[in-house]
């Protein structure tokens, strides 16, 4: 993923999934605090998930994109699955608000669910 694309600050979804994509998830995405879905899945991703993906929030909206809509809130969407993130699962998962969905699975992470992801 460019670094350039880290700083559509405004973004509110970003949808890359099946797209063969290698690196990383940049730290740079915390740039992107508009962002409310974050969807990178099914490519070749690697490397740690940043705690800089808490930046991923809900977004007070009218507009129609993919999330849930709430009260006027988007719920955050993270999707991540398919990859080859490795590591563990960040404790900043947890202060993202309204986290309504968040697939990292078949990736090689480690660990064990931080408990800051319980409620």
């Amino acid at each position: 993923i460019p670094d350039e694309m880290y700083n559509l600050s405004t973004l509110q979804g970003l949808a890359l999934s099946n797209n063969r994509l290698s690196g990383t998830i940049s730290t740079l995405v915390g740039n992107m605090k508009s962002l409310a879905t974050f969807d990178v899945s099914n490519n070749n991703l690697s490397g740690a998930i940043p705690a800089e993906i808490s930046a991923i929030t809900n977004v007070t909206s009218m507009l129609e994109i993919v999330g849930y809509l709430a009260d006027g809130m988007f719920d955050a969407s993270i999707w991540l699955q398919g990859n080859q993130l490795n590591g563990t699962l960040p404790k900043a998962l947890g202060k993202i608000e309204n986290l309504a969905e968040f697939d990292a699975s078949r990736n090689e992470l480690t660990g064990t669910l931080p408990e800051e992801l319980h409620d």
